[in-house]
């Protein structure tokens, strides 16, 4: 808006250099062309530094928010490594309670089984004793079974000769 009015000013000062009259008059528009110019500059200088300024602004804006995002990034980052470490010695101590508990249950279970075969070997050697005594009691119940057969075989053998 500014440009176009500088533009404006200088159309004008060049269209009046052909109507002014004489050196005084063109001195007198060159000096009103040297004001309005230097004016112009001065509101040029002025917008642009009002610019510049908003842009500032804006850039301050910006990188504002980019420091909240970081902030809030490195925050939620902590956070979740804060969760994951308090996750895994969760998992860590419930899995250690786990091992001992398993370990616990088998030697347990190792207990009854080792008690259990020690009572079958007990029971197995009490069956070995009562099947050796049945066979020796057997044993001697043929032999006195038997010793009457024998007497008679050896006193036939003994008659027959």
């Amino acid at each position: 808006m500014r440009l176009g009015r500088v533009r404006a000013v200088i159309v004008i000062g060049s269209n009046m250099k052909g109507t002014a009259k004489g050196k005084t008059d063109k001195l007198i528009m060159l000096r009103s062309q040297m004001k309005d110019m230097s004016q112009n500059y001065q509101d040029m200088i002025k917008a642009r530094e009002q610019a510049k300024k908003l842009l500032e602004a804006r850039f301050l804006a910006v990188y504002e928010q980019i420091e909240e995002n970081k902030k809030f990034t490195i925050n939620e980052c902590s956070r979740i490594i804060a969760q994951l470490n308090a996750f895994q010695q969760t998992f860590e101590n419930k899995l250690q309670t786990t091992k001992k508990d398993i370990k616990a249950e088998i030697q347990e279970e190792a207990k009854f089984v080792d008690n259990r075969v020690e009572e079958i070997n007990k029971k197995i050697d009490g069956l070995d004793r009562a099947l050796e005594e049945e066979k020796q009691e057997r044993i001697k119940q043929e032999e006195e079974n038997l010793e009457p057969i024998r007497k008679d075989i050896e006193g036939n053998i003994i008659a027959k000769r």
